[in-house]
């Protein structure tokens, strides 16, 4: 059983200049055209099974939810929220292979990767955009700001495009067909007849949770003083642990849970702003390649800026991530 709320919230924008008398007759905002996955809610004795469906079907929704956005409003927040839907679907399908190693689950965990990757430039490039934006509010003030803003909004629209393209492709359909027909035939119980039995999903979250746990804990030691690269793999443990957790809460103590998931998301936005950095370096190294000497003296001011901004972040992880430790393993 599924039950919850859409969590979408409308991107905060500028509003309009309008003149007085015409702020009566205005039209009022269009609603946001993206939407948060729905909170997924079991019974605590609930089967796998139920799990699973569940599951699914608020990828299924959240991820039609958002389509619209991308492909009609061409919303940055619509392209981050169809990555979000494709992780977590890659994550449970991971989880669900641990038990059931069907090959319809794996094909269809590598065309989610495939097309999450496909939305992921447009996402990157936006987030450099916005951080430039506030960093340069006035380009005109600042010897090659203008130039370098108008090379990123130029990468902006191309990947944009380029994400609208790849929803529209035969690859995005497919994917949905392969999650309709995985969820319409069962094809765990093959592997697991059990798992439709009742109570069969907390034994299976309590195994999951504290694998993922114990990796987490282990990638994140000292991750005030790990490279990038190991930086990066602490994020993405700690992102698969906070999917799980949030697939499974409901069948534990709600309150425990949702504590441990706050922290997971504490030491989750330390490391997304880190990583945000890493990312900003690499396009802004393409975006030099080909810039005037004006354009590439804005780029070393920036990164002069960001490993100044990346010493605070990670002083910021280390202490989220101590905090993690003493957190109340609420499925225990």
């Amino acid at each position: 059983m599924v039950a919850g709320k859409e969590g979408g919230e409308g991107v905060k924008r500028r509003p309009p200049l309008r003149l007085v008398a015409d702020r009566d007759e205005a039209p009022p905002s269009p609603p946001p055209r993206y939407a948060k996955a729905r909170r997924i809610a079991l019974e605590r004795d609930a089967s796998l099974d139920e799990a699973v469906t569940a599951v699914f079907s608020v990828f299924l929704d959240h991820f039609g939810a958002n389509a619209p956005g991308l492909a009609e409003a061409g919303d940055p927040e619509a392209v981050h929220q169809l990555r979000v839907a494709l992780r977590r679907l890659r994550v449970f399908l991971g989880l669900l292979q641990r038990v059931a190693p069907a090959p319809q689950l794996v094909k269809a965990s590598a065309d989610a990767k495939t097309l999450a990757s496909a939305f992921g430039a447009a996402r990157d490039w936006r987030l450099l955009l916005e951080r430039l934006e506030g960093e340069f509010p006035d380009p005109s003030q600042e010897p090659g700001a203008a130039e370098l803003l108008a090379a990123v909004r130029r990468r902006v629209d191309q990947t944009e495009e380029s994400a609208r393209a790849a929803l529209g492709a035969p690859a995005a359909r497919d994917l949905l067909d392969e999650t309709r027909a995985i969820l319409k035939s069962r094809v765990w119980r093959g592997f697991s007849p059990d798992l439709a039995q009742r109570r069969s999903a907390r034994p299976f979250a309590l195994r999951q949770l504290s694998r993922l746990h114990k990796g987490a804990a282990s990638r994140c030691k000292h991750i005030e003083r790990l490279a990038p690269l190991r930086r990066h793999e602490a994020r993405i443990a700690l992102k698969k642990l906070r999917y799980a957790a949030e697939f499974f809460e409901t069948l534990f103590e709600e309150d425990r849970a949702r504590d441990y998931i706050d922290r997971l998301a504490t030491v989750q936005e330390w490391l997304g702003e880190d990583h945000d950095w890493t990312t900003a370096e690499r396009l802004l190294s393409e975006i030099a390649e080909g810039s005037k000497p004006v354009a590439r003296r804005a780029i070393r001011t920036i990164l002069a800026e960001g490993a100044k901004a990346r010493r605070q972040t990670l002083a910021g992880a280390g202490k989220s991530v101590k905090r993690l430790r003493k957190a109340d393993r609420f499925w225990r």
